[in-house]
C-alpha cells in the first residue's frame, strides 16, 4: 500500500495457531501496522533523497515497534504473537528500508540468480516488550523481484512426507518468469504438485513484486 510521501509499503505476517482468534489477532495487527505506518512527524514528507534517515521512511518502519508496545502492553495474557516482514521502497529509485520481525527471509532475485536474503532483524511482535527491531537497507534494482512468503510454503507436505524445503523455495523463485504474478503462480503450481492431495496443516502466503526496468 501506498504512503502518502510516495513509497511503497509492502508487508507479510505470520500470526501464531489457527482459528477465529489468531484471524481477529492478525486483523488488529493489520490495522495497527496501516495506521501506524502512515502518521509522519511533522515536515517529515519534505525529504526526497530516499536514504535511511528520510525521516517518513524510519517514522512508517517504527509501526513495527509501536504495534509491539501495544500488543504486548494490551494483549499480553493471550499469549499470542506474529512474525513480520516490513518494507518501505522509494519507487523512485529502488531503495529498500526493512525490518524482518522473526519472519523467513525475504529473497531479492536478479536475472542472474538470487542475489540477496533479508534475514531477522528483530523478534515477532507481541512477543516481547520493548523489543528492539533494527531497520536495515537493502537496493532493488530494475529487474529484479522481491520475494517474501511465510513458512507454510517452505514445511508443505509432500504424501510421503518431505517438505517442500527453503532450497527448493529459492532454487525456484530464481527460474526466469515475465513477471512478479508469473513468477508467482509458477511457485504456487509446484507447490499444489508437491503436496499433491497431502493434508494441508498451514496456510500458504506468497508476495512477490518486481521494479520495472
Amino acid at each position: 500500500y501506498p504512503l502518502s510521501s510516495g513509497r511503497l509499503c509492502v508487508v507479510i505476517g505470520d500470526v501464531c495457531d489457527k482459528g477465529v482468534g489468531p484471524a481477529l489477532f492478525m486483523a488488529v495487527i493489520r490495522s495497527l501496522l496501516r495506521v501506524l505506518s502512515g502518521k509522519f512527524e511533522p515536515g517529515a514528507e519534505a525529504d526526497r533523497s530516499c536514504s535511511l534517515e528520510d525521516a517518513d521512511m524510519l517514522t512508517a518502519l517504527s509501526a513495527v515497534s509501536r504495534t509491539n508496545d501495544y500488543l504486548t502492553a494490551e494483549h499480553a495474557d493471550d499469549g499470542m504473537f506474529a512474525s513480520l516482514f516490513f518494507g518501505v521502497i522509494c519507487t523512485e529509485d529502488g531503495r529498500m528500508a526493512y525490518v524482518n520481525a522473526g519472519h523467513e527471509p525475504g529473497l531479492i532475485v536478479s536475472t542472474s540468480g538470487l542475489r540477496a536474503k533479508l534475514g531477522v532483524t528483530g523478534p515477532a511482535v507481541g512477543a516481547l516488550p520493548h523489543a528492539r527491531f533494527v531497520v536495515k537497507t537493502a537496493v532493488l534494482d530494475p529487474g529484479d523481484t522481491l520475494l517474501l512468503y511465510s513458512d507454510g510454503a517452505t514445511d508443505a507436505l509432500s504424501p510421503s512426507g518431505n517438505a517442500f524445503g527453503r532450497t527448493r523455495l529459492e532454487s525456484s523463485a530464481c527460474r526466469p518468469a515475465k513477471s512478479a504474478g508469473k513468477l508467482l503462480r509458477a511457485l504456487k503450481r509446484e507447490l499444489f504438485d508437491h503436496a499433491k492431495d497431502a493434508p494441508r496443516y498451514d496456510d500458504i502466503t506468497l508476495l512477490a513484486l518486481r521494479r520495472a526496468g
